[in-house]
C-alpha cells in the first residue's frame, strides 16, 4: 500500500489543529502533546512549514504558530512539498534507483500516470476538507487525545 510518509501525516494532522484554532496562535508544545507527536520532531515539521508558506511563527512571548492562509487555500500537494520536496513524485514504484525515462522498469510508464492522477487530485484537495471531513474517520487516524479535544465543539 502507498502511503504518504509519517511527517507528511503529521504534517497534516498538525495543521488540522491549527485550523481548529484559527483565531488564536497555537503553542507547539500544545500541537506536540494534544497530536502524540515528539516535539523535536513537530518542531522540524513546523519549520518545514513555515518555510513552505503555510503557516506563521511567532517566536517569544505570546509566540505560536498559525495558518499563513486560510484553510481553504493550503492543499495537501502543498503539504506534501513541503515535506517531502520533489523526490515523492520521482521515485520508482518498485523501488529501482536505475529506473529513469530514459531506462524505464516494467511499470514506469502505469506509475507516471497514476503519479500524475495522484498529484492533480492532491492539489484539488485542501486542509479545510480534512478539517470539516466526518468525526467518525478522523477518529481512527487521529490520535485519542486530539480526538477528544475537537469532538468537545460539539455535533457536526
Amino acid at each position: 500500500m502507498l502511503t504518504m510518509n509519517q511527517t507528511t501525516g503529521y504534517a497534516i494532522v498538525a495543521l488540522s489543529y491549527i485550523a481548529e484554532h484559527d483565531d488564536e496562535l497555537i503553542l507547539a508544545k500544545d500541537i506536540a502533546e494534544t497530536a502524540d507527536i515528539p516535539k523535536s520532531y513537530l518542531s522540524k515539521i513546523l519549520r518545514e512549514l513555515t518555510v513552505a508558506g503555510l503557516i506563521f511563527s511567532k517566536r517569544g512571548y505570546h509566540g505560536g504558530v498559525s495558518l499563513a492562509r486560510p484553510a481553504n487555500d493550503i492543499t495537501l500537494w502543498e503539504v506534501l512539498q513541503a515535506t517531502h520536496g520533489g523526490n515523492w513524485e520521482h521515485k520508482c514504484l518498485l523501488g529501482l534507483s536505475e529506473c529513469s525515462d530514459e531506462y524505464p522498469c516494467p511499470v514506469h510508464q502505469f506509475w507516471a500516470k497514476e503519479q500524475g492522477k495522484i498529484e492533480l487530485n492532491l492539489r484539488r484537495i485542501t486542509l479545510a476538507q480534512v478539517v470539516k471531513h466526518p468525526r467518525e474517520w478522523r477518529k481512527r487516524i487521529w490520535p485519542k487525545k486530539l480526538s477528544a479535544i475537537v469532538n468537545r465543539r460539539g455535533p457536526e
